[in-house]
């Protein structure tokens, strides 16, 4: 259980600590197709939902009948969608930081 959120942790930090930021479109001054985007609409549509990703990503279930149940990805692919989701959240900084 430990190894598992150590895992996702250093996953996680890894993600961070290679600075693998989303890409972000700056639109030019005056541009017609700038975006205005609020904090809110930020945490509504990136942050939260990768932060469910992450939080549900690992667990314990104590159960009556089935005993103690592990909860962790199990593939590669798993592994990635938690690490995408830690990148998404890293990346939101950069798109509040960018230039109006």
């Amino acid at each position: 259980m430990r190894s598992q959120i150590a895992a996702a942790l250093c996953s996680a930090i890894l993600a961070f600590a290679a600075g693998s930021l989303l890409p972000i479109a700056q639109a030019a001054p005056g541009n017609a197709s700038q975006a205005n985007t609020s904090i809110r609409d930020l945490m509504d549509s990136i942050v939260d939902p990768s932060a469910d990703v992450i939080w549900g990503a690992s667990g314990t279930i104590v159960d009556k009948d089935q005993g103690i149940v592990e909860l962790f990805p199990k593939t590669a692919e798993g592994w990635m969608d938690v690490r995408r989701a830690a990148v998404r959240i890293i990346g939101r900084d950069a798109c509040r930081a960018a230039p109006a």
